[in-house]
Parts: structure tokens; C-alpha cells; sequence
């Protein structure tokens, strides 16, 4: 029996966990060609660039909840609800972003080989400005002037030694064109 999911036309920041239920040897396979991940969710065609299938052992130091918190920016508090969820899972695990569908509206249709543990809705980035610009802050010359900083010590050093290797050209070039 599969399980169906459908995901809106405008659906975006979903983060879709799913559990792999193959031998390792097939779900290896499955991680090393992500495109065949299609045809077990239901569907034509997956952008790879918005999934991951990954071993959980490789988790093992931060682990499956730390990693979704972190990377895909899962909320602690609906990682908290499903920690249970999370523990059991072992093998192979998928994510798969709302992005990854590109044919939308759609419907995933999810076989025996994958089950969803969840499904976690994440916020998207504010691009809104907190200050808008004021028109003073547009005005020419209405910058801050910035502070004179004073020479290093080297760079007064690399000066003098400038200025004595002028003086000692121009009494060379003197005493050349005396004698």
C-alpha cells in the first residue's frame, strides 16, 4: 500500500524525513544515483540539488535531530515531539525539500521502500530591511567622515628612508655633473 502526499503549487520551506526501507547494498545505490528517487516517491522527475539520502550512522556524533536543527533549520520544538521517531530510525535516511518537486501541484506516492516519519514546516529567510534608508542618508557628502588614522611607524620609516635616498641621488648627480 503507499501512502500519498500531496504538496500544494505555492508549498515551500517543507522538510520531508523519510526512513529507507532497503538492504544496504540497494539503498547505497540509492545514495550514490539520488535520481532513482523519483520512481519510489511516485513521481517523473526529483531536482536532486533539494534532497539528501544519507547513512544515519554517519550522524552518530551530532545526530539525526541535531542535524536537521542545524542543516535544514527544523524547529527544536517539533524535533522535540518526534524524538522518539527519530531515535528508531537507523540505515538510510532521505530529506527531501519542497523544492526537489518541480511538476506542482503534486502527489507523492510513497511505496513499501519509504516510510515518512515526518514532516516539518520550516521558516524562510526575511529578506525584508529592518532600517529603510532615510532621504538625509541619500544627500551627497552626508557620509560620516571617516577617522584619520595615524602612519605606522613603518610606513614613517619607509618616508625618511625615501627621502635620504633622493638626497643622496641628488649630490651623486651633482658631483657628476661638477666633475
Amino acid at each position: 500500500m503507499s501512502q500519498r502526499i500531496d504538496i500544494a503549487v505555492k508549498e515551500v520551506d517543507v522538510v520531508r524525513l523519510f526512513a529507507v526501507n532497503l538492504p544496504e547494498a540497494e539503498a547505497r545505490a540509492l545514495a550514490d544515483a539520488p535520481a532513482g528517487l523519483a520512481g519510489l516517491l511516485g513521481v517523473e522527475a526529483l531536482n536532486t540539488d533539494f534532497l539528501e539520502i544519507f547513512s544515519v550512522a554517519d550522524l552518530a556524533a551530532i545526530g539525526l535531530g541535531q542535524y536537521l536543527q542545524d542543516g535544514y533549520g527544523v524547529p527544536e520544538s517539533a524535533l522535540a515531539q518526534d524524538a522518539a521517531k527519530l531515535s528508531q530510525i537507523s540505515g538510510y535516511g532521505v530529506v527531501v525539500l519542497s523544492s526537489a518537486v518541480e511538476a506542482r501541484p503534486a502527489t507523492l506516492s510513497v511505496g513499501p521502500e519509504l516510510t515518512l516519519i515526518a514532516s516539518y514546516a520550516v521558516a524562510g529567510t526575511d529578506w525584508q530591511a529592518d532600517d529603510s534608508p532615510t532621504p538625509e542618508a541619500a544627500q551627497p557628502y552626508s557620509a560620516p567622515e571617516a577617522a584619520r588614522k595615524k602612519p605606522s611607524d613603518a610606513a614613517m620609516s619607509g618616508r625618511i628612508a625615501m627621502a635620504a635616498l633622493l638626497v643622496l641621488t641628488l649630490i651623486v648627480l651633482l658631483m657628476v655633473w661638477i666633475a
